[in-house]
């Protein structure tokens, strides 16, 4: 698990960073050009989403992100996405015990 990881609630001038972000990790798993830009709108984070947003600050850059909507029982976690190059280095799992632990 990577050690140096910051935590820290999203900002108002990162949802284009963030959804770039995910469309990179999306890509990640091998899905078409075609098939990335058919979910572009929904890998797109809003800046009304930004105060539900989680982001994982690694080696002074975002390393990945987690997306919580709703609250108490009815809270969902919408989307957790790791940049490619932080994949494997234990962001995914601090985002997601971050988002339990908030949920």
């Amino acid at each position: 698990m990577t050690a140096d990881v910051e935590l820290r609630p999203g900002r108002p001038d990162e949802a284009g960073v963030l959804s770039e972000l995910a469309l990179r990790s999306k890509a990640h798993w091998g899905y078409s050009v075609e098939f990335l830009e058919a979910c572009r709108d929904e890998l797109t984070v809003a800046e009304a989403q930004l105060a539900s947003v989680t982001v994982a600050v690694a080696g002074g850059t975002i390393a990945g992100f987690s997306l919580l909507e709703g609250h108490d029982a009815g809270g969902e976690l919408s989307m957790l996405f790791v940049d490619p190059p932080w994949i494997g280095h234990g962001i995914g799992g601090r985002l997601l015990a971050a988002a339990l632990e908030s949920a």
